[in-house]
């Protein structure tokens, strides 16, 4: 099965060639802190649960989302540093231009997760309902 990059709007997927182009693929890290930093940094909801995307097992993000300088080139097969967050994220072009607000329930709520702000820091429960509040229309 050909894996796919699981940011919103790449188009990214692992084929045979992709190493010769210079795009490699990676699992999400297994600790949960450093994990969560990298679904935020994703800005991806999930529509059906109302709430933020979980990956799956096997879910991968391309090397697109990585600056230069998040990667181990010291060994044959290139790896991310240790702790690395992805930030190069691109909207989608359906949405260039237009609101990124998402029009929600009246009763719909947020789980409240430990989560991160910006510069990688844990935050309380109530800032990340705040900050993740704007992304919504409540009618």
């Amino acid at each position: 099965m050909v894996k796919c990059c699981s940011a919103i709007g790449c188009a990214s997927r692992c084929l045979p060639n992709s190493k010769l182009k210079g795009l490699t693929f990676h699992v999400f890290p297994t600790d949960e802190n450093i994990k969560r930093k990298w679904v935020l940094a994703m800005k991806r909801l999930d529509v059906n649960a109302a709430g933020i995307w979980e990956p799956k097992k096997g879910d991968v993000l391309c090397s697109r989302h990585f600056k230069k300088t998040d990667f181990d080139r010291s060994a044959p097969n290139i790896k991310l540093k240790p702790g690395v967050i992805p930030s190069i994220f691109d909207s989608p072009s359906h949405l260039q231009g237009k609101s990124k607000k998402l029009h929600c329930r009246k009763n719909f709520t947020l789980k409240t997760l430990p989560v991160t702000n910006h510069n990688h820091q844990l935050v309380g429960a109530s800032s990340c309902i705040e900050e993740f509040q704007s992304q919504f229309i409540f009618s």
